[in-house]
């Protein structure tokens, strides 16, 4: 199976990507095989019109990431594979520049508020901190545990870990990373059990959202620290 051009084509890249000119020949390959090549690229459906050289570039460097592609395997990132990521792979896949690298701050905040859903919005934030999370507590976790446990698991343990740190600078701390951390996990099942998708929204109404769903969280976190830990 081999690239095709426009024309009779089923499935095809994001309006962001056209002036590449490509496509998917088979809907069998799907909108979830484009999502899952742009992640692999570094990029998001979601990212502008400026970053297309650094995505053709990564299309035509890597033709076995292309033969995944059209073959319907997310890119051939099975379980063992996630397992073996580096660090520094999964910080390019999710920041789009390597670690360390210049513009990584702007872009961990431009992907985070401009992903279509409070899920996109932790895939990207963070890099760092979410790839020892995934690794250690979110993967171990769904080995014997659903989905809904393991990313409420994950969640709780990274706002423990938030009030650890004010614990040992402070010598006190009112577990207000905790609570907080817990309505995030839940605006995040929420979230996907509505159907979120604001992959059609402007970014300025995306971010709008993300920001309001983080404050809406914070405000319950405050209420239910004064409710139950006063």
């Amino acid at each position: 199976m081999t690239w095709s051009r426009w024309g009779k084509c089923a499935v095809r890249f994001p309006p962001q990507f056209q002036t590449l000119g490509y496509c998917l020949p088979t809907p069998e390959s799907g909108q979830a095989a484009i999502r899952a090549f742009l992640d692999k690229s570094g990029l998001t459906a979601n990212d502008p019109i400026a970053d297309l050289p650094k995505f053709r570039e990564t299309v035509s460097r890597d033709a076995k990431l292309r033969r995944s592609l059209l073959s319907g395997n997310g890119m051939g990132l099975q379980k063992g594979q996630r397992r073996g990521i580096s660090l520094g792979q999964y910080v390019r896949r999710r920041n789009g520049v390597s670690l360390g690298g210049s513009g990584s701050l702007q872009n961990m905040l431009q992907r985070s508020f401009g992903a279509r859903s409070f899920a996109g919005f932790w895939r990207y934030w963070n890099p760092i901190f979410g790839y020892y999370l995934g690794k250690y507590i979110y993967s171990p976790t769904r080995r014997f545990a659903p989905r809904w446990l393991a990313l409420l698991v994950t969640f709780l343990i990274c706002g423990g870990l938030h009030d650890i740190v004010t614990l040992l600078f402070r010598g006190s701390t009112q577990f207000l990373f905790t609570l907080w951390f817990f309505f995030f996990s839940l605006g995040v099942m929420l979230g996907e059990k509505a159907g979120l998708n604001m992959a059609q929204r402007p970014f300025w109404f995306r971010a709008a959202i993300h920001t309001t769903y983080l404050s809406i969280c914070l405000i319950l976190a405050i209420s239910a620290q004064r409710l139950f830990l006063r």
